[in-house]
């Protein structure tokens, strides 16, 4: 199961928007954005990953979207108050759009057996992809987009449908649409994005060459910046990334790697922003502590590496160095006691691995910088809490033949045997 106890953890930084902070005056010049400054919507927004800086601009007449790495677009649905005539004339094609319900609108069931007729006349899973692309950029309305966007990714997860996809250029097309979208939108194709990109090393170089990793973080960090903040875009940002730099360490030393003014790199920010806008959202932080966890797993195994150039990336980001240094290692205790955690068994068993991973790259007053000895008494206490819970269900699940996993609270108290150690290590005598 999870013998091996992986996975991360991490702390936050937000953008926070203070009552004494200007707002962002935009002109048709980019300007820079202080930190924490609000910014309206409707404007074209990039991000420096050398510099730090985040830029923003309004949208010229002429202006082609597709040269720009993102648009600022404030969710409709999330707005207090009405658009100006200015808004809607800048915000038009991306507010939300009303569901077609006349007959023109085909159900679900209905595009599914148009497309599995096609796969039977043209014994090709591409021919069904190339269809579904067609009928996605014909589409009136969200509901439909959605529908055959989730039609598209079911096929993408395919390795060989995935790397045609990307070679033919619609992974581009896709990728260059979400500017312009609406968020439910949005969420489609980062679903699509991501199922292409996992473990697909080919993808991921084509789309690397096409900026995929720039629009990804750009997006993300658009969001970050919204006064409302939509925590589903965020998490499907964050889900495709993940899927896009796990064990392609070019694509980490952009994100993770130094920045020219000494800052923390961009990746690092996204993270710990990305945990503070997503307090009570177990999934996202789950996902966050996957990330960094599987990252400090692929910097550990670099010893055994005969990739002179992926071991040299790798160094570059010191990752080991780096968590400490931006205060993951105090993120991942907190996250311990996150109620939002405990609710579910998955999030919890990723979080333990992933605090057992960071902590061994910590020490003592990294773990627990206000009160060490206050700290580590909260930690036992909590430690002690679960293994009762999982020695009560580890009795159960022995005492019930039908349990399929009969062993999952057995490799529970294993996984949590691991992270005590890591955890108070200090204090053995």
């Amino acid at each position: 199961m999870f013998r091996t106890c992986c996975t991360l953890g991490v702390l936050c930084l937000v953008v926070v928007f203070s009552s004494n902070q200007r707002e962002f005056i935009p002109t048709h010049e980019w300007q820079v954005v202080q930190p924490g400054q609000p910014v309206p919507a409707g404007l074209h927004v990039r991000f420096d990953f050398v510099t730090g800086q985040t830029q923003a601009k309004l949208m010229d007449d002429n202006d082609n979207s597709e040269n720009y790495a993102a648009v600022l677009v404030q969710n409709p649905k999330m707005v207090n108050g009405d658009f100006t005539s200015s808004d809607k004339k800048y915000n038009s094609h991306k507010m939300d759009v009303k569901l077609d319900t006349s007959r023109t609108f085909r159900p679900y069931s209905e595009l599914r057996k148009d497309y599995k007729e096609i796969l039977k006349i043209a014994g090709s899973e591409s021919a069904v992809l190339n269809k579904l692309f067609t009928d996605f950029e014909k589409s009136k309305n969200d509901k439909e987009s959605l529908l055959i966007l989730e039609e598209m990714g079911d096929l993408l997860r395919k390795y060989d449908n995935a790397v045609d996809f990307a070679e033919n250029g619609k992974l581009t097309i896709l990728m260059n649409r979400l500017p312009l979208v609406s968020s439910d939108v949005k969420i489609g194709i980062l679903s699509c994005l991501a199922a292409a990109l996992q473990s697909n090393p080919p993808v991921k170089e084509k789309m690397y060459t096409a900026g995929l990793l720039d629009k990804l973080a750009q997006l993300w960090h658009q969001e970050l910046l919204l006064p409302k903040i939509d925590s589903s875009v965020i998490g499907y940002s964050l889900l495709a990334t993940s899927a896009f730099i796990r064990n392609y360490p070019s694509a980490q030393k952009n994100l993770f790697g130094p920045r020219a003014d000494g800052d923390m790199p961009a990746g690092y920010n996204l993270l710990k922003r990305t945990l503070e806008v997503a307090v009570d959202d177990a999934k996202i932080k789950s996902r966050v502590f996957a990330l960094l966890g599987d990252l400090l797993q692929e910097y550990n195994s670099t010893g055994n590496a005969n990739d002179s150039t992926n071991l040299n990336q790798y160094e570059l980001i010191k990752l080991a160095d780096n968590l400490p240094k931006y205060g993951f290692c105090q993120a991942a205790v907190r996250s311990l006691f996150d109620p939002s955690m405990w609710r579910s068994n998955s999030h919890r068993q990723r979080t333990m691995q992933a605090v057992m991973l960071i902590s061994n790259v910590c020490d003592q007053h990294q773990l627990y910088p206000s009160d060490e000895a206050v700290g580590r008494r909260q930690i036992e206490r909590l430690l002690n809490q679960w293994r009762e819970e999982f020695v009560r269900e580890h009795e159960k699940e022995q005492k019930d033949e039908t349990e399929l996993d009969s062993g999952y609270y057995a490799e529970m108290l294993h996984l949590l045997d691991c992270l005590q150690h890591s955890l108070l290590r200090f204090y053995v005598h």
